[in-house]
């Protein structure tokens, strides 16, 4: 008797201590996309980290918990802070099959260096009654947001049969710009000048001289590579009409000094046209 009531004891307060297994499997809860918006962080920018998340299963997915842990490498978010709220984002019920976004508010120091961060998140929920434990690394990217500005286009007003046309740009950006070239299209031709590196700031100019026998109806395109070194460009209409009455007036007053002194004497002698 004494045996049994043991046995049955035992039974009961394993009875009472509730299954949780922890485990690194969350392939029951799948996170689709990680982004941010802006899709471009600058340094000292407000931003919103989200996180698209699937319940690939038939059966509801609960307590779902998204926690920054801090940078790759270290125990802190190392510039990385939450706006009004702490690092964690919470969504009590995941139906079988759906679909939902989590996102957390946060900003970046103004002090950070333009780059790839890699952030680790711990993530953790209840399926079928045990408690699922993972982490993952997303990644942040931070950069400078180029801004390459074509601030004047210039040329001269004679009618002659070039046109001396001069463009000012300016890197307004608070990054650097790398490989600058600035080019001129015009029909078939291309004209153009390596510029190179542009500090926050900079002023530059390219001027070109371009054929004027007609209209010139052509593009102004300013390239260049950012901190990341991704390609970009930015690019202006450039149209120039030819003064057709202008060219014509050139041509009547080339009859020159004697058609004046042949005018001057019909009028003296009263004589007509």
């Amino acid at each position: 008797m004494k045996k049994i009531m043991v046995i049955l004891f035992t039974l009961l307060f394993m009875a009472s201590i509730p299954t949780i297994v922890a485990r690194a499997d969350s392939s029951q809860l799948l996170i689709q996309k990680v982004s941010t918006e802006p899709e471009i962080v600058e340094p000292g920018q407000q931003f919103k980290l989200k996180f698209s998340l699937k319940n690939s299963t038939d059966y509801n997915i609960k307590e779902i918990s998204i926690k920054l842990a801090g940078l790759e490498g270290k125990n802190a978010l190392g510039g990385f802070s939450p706006v009004n709220s702490t690092n964690e984002v919470y969504y009590d019920k995941l139906s079988g099959g759906d679909t939902t976004e989590l996102s957390l508010d946060m900003i970046s120091d103004p002090q950070l260096k333009t780059g790839n961060y890699n952030m680790v998140v711990n993530i953790s929920y209840k399926y079928d009654g045990n408690l699922i434990q993972d982490t993952k690394v997303v990644g942040i990217v931070l950069n400078n947001k180029p801004e390459l500005t074509i601030t004047s286009v210039d040329y001269n007003n004679d009618n002659e049969d070039t046109k001396d046309v001069k463009v000012g740009f300016v890197n307004a950006g608070q990054g650097v710009l790398n490989e600058v070239i600035a080019k001129v299209t015009v029909g078939d031709k291309q004209y153009s000048k390596y510029i190179g590196k542009l500090e926050s700031g900079d002023e530059d100019s390219y001027e070109v001289k371009l054929p004027f026998s007609n209209d010139i109806n052509g593009k102004i395109e300013l390239s260049y590579k950012d901190e990341m070194n991704r390609d970009g460009s930015i690019s202006k209409d450039l149209n120039i009409k030819k003064d057709v009455k202008q060219e014509v007036k050139k041509a009547d007053t080339s009859k020159g000094f004697f058609s004046s002194i042949g005018s001057f004497f019909k009028r003296l002698f009263g004589l007509g046209d």
